[in-house]
C-alpha cells in the first residue's frame, strides 16, 4: 500500500537523523543509569531512597520506592526526548516538502490527505519507538533490581505517546504552513523552555493547582489554599499560565497524570491535560491537511 509505503519512506528518512540516535542513546543511558544509581534502605518503618547519589526521599514501603525510582528516571526522558524530538519532527517535515522531493509524493497515485497522513505516523513513530525502550527499559531493570513490578507500567506508555502525538501535530501543522523548520522549531523550544525552565521558577513563589496527586491527600482545604495564592499572583502570570493550558503541549502535567494513576493513593483532579492534548492534535492535523490540500506546489 502506498501509505505503508510513505510510513516506511518516513521512518527511514528519521533513522538516518542525527537526532533519532540521540533519542535512542538517552534511552539507553537512562536506563543503564536506572540499574546504577540509586539505593533503598529500610529506615524505620519507612524506606530511604537515594536518587543519583544526591537526591534523598523517604516513603513508605519499598512498592512505593520503586514507584519514585521509575517516575524520575521516566521524568528524566520527557525532559531531554520531548526538545530533541521537537526539533527532530520540525526538520524532517520541511525536507518532505523541499522542491524535488513533495513533488515525487504529489506524483504518486495517492490523495494529499494519505500522504500527509503517512509523513505524520512515520513521525510519531521515531518518537514513540525511543521512548517505549525507555519506559520499557527502566521498568524492567527497576523490577528486577526490586523484585516489584508496576502492575499499570502502560500509563506512562500513554500518556508519554499522547504528548508526543500532540508535538507531532504541531510541528506539522506548523511546518506545513510555513514550509521551514525555523518557526515549529522555535515555538516548540520556546515551549519546552517555559515548561521545564521558567514555570518550574515562578510556581516556586507563586504556585499552581496541581492536576493530579499521588500520595497526598487533597481536599478543600488545600483547594481554598490555591485559590488564595491564586488571588495573590500577578495578572500577567496568571494569564501566561492560562494560556500556556491551551497553547503549549501539557507534557507536564500528562506525566503527572500518568504517575497519579500508577500510585495506589493517585487522584486525577482534572482531565483537562488529556482534552487540551487531544484538541491540540486534531486542531494541528486538520490545519496541516487544509493547507496541504490547497497549496499548489
Amino acid at each position: 500500500m502506498a501509505f505503508l509505503a510513505i510510513i516506511n519512506d518516513t521512518v527511514r528518512q528519521a533513522c538516518s537523523q542525527v537526532v533519532f540516535f540521540a533519542l535512542l542513546g538517552l534511552a539507553v543511558i537512562l536506563i543503564i543509569l536506572s540499574g546504577l544509581t540509586w539505593g533503598m534502605a529500610p529506615e524505620g518503618n519507612h524506606v530511604r531512597v537515594n536518587l543519583l547519589g544526591m537526591a534523598e526521599t523517604t516513603v513508605g514501603d519499598s512498592q512505593e520506592a520503586a514507584l519514585v525510582v521509575r517516575t524520575e528516571y521516566t521524568s528524566l526522558w520527557l525532559v531531554g526526548g520531548t526538545l530533541l524530538f521537537a526539533l527532530a519532527a520540525s526538520f524532517l517535515v520541511t525536507r518532505r516538502f523541499a522542491p524535488g522531493i513533495v513533488e515525487l509524493y504529489l506524483a504518486m497515485p495517492v490523495s494529499r490527505v494519505t500522504i500527509l497522513a503517512g509523513m505524520s505516523v512515520g513521525i510519531f513513530v521515531t518518537f514513540f519507538a525511543p521512548c517505549m525502550l525507555a519506559i520499557m527499559g527502566v521498568w524492567l531493570v527497576v523490577g528486577l533490581k526490586t523484585g516489584i513490578f508496576a502492575r499499570m507500567f502502560l500509563y506512562p506508555l500513554l500518556f508519554n505517546g499522547l504528548a508526543g502525538l500532540s508535538i507531532t501535530a504541531l510541528a506539522v501543522g506548523l511546518s506545513t504552513i510555513t514550509r521551514g523548520a525555523l518557526v515549529p522549531t522555535m515555538f516548540l523550544t520556546l515551549v519546552w523552555v517555559t515548561m521545564f525552565f521558567v514555570m518550574p521558577i515562578v510556581q516556586k513563589s507563586y504556585p499552581r493547582e496541581p492536576v493530579a496527586v499521588s500520595y497526598l491527600e487533597y481536599g478543600e482545604v488545600d483547594r481554598q489554599y490555591y485559590e488564595e495564592q491564586r488571588s495573590k499572583t500577578p495578572a500577567l502570570v496568571r494569564m501566561t499560565d492560562h494560556w500556556m493550558k491551551y497553547l503549549c503541549p501539557p507534557v507536564v502535567d500528562l506525566e503527572s497524570t500518568a504517575v497519579a494513576l500508577e500510585y495506589p493513593t493517585g487522584r486525577v483532579l482534572t482531565w483537562r491535560p488529556v482534552y487540551v492534548a487531544i484538541a491540540q492534535t486534531l486542531l494541528g492535523f486538520a490545519l496541516a491537511g487544509i493547507w496541504f490540500a490547497r497549496k499548489d506546489y
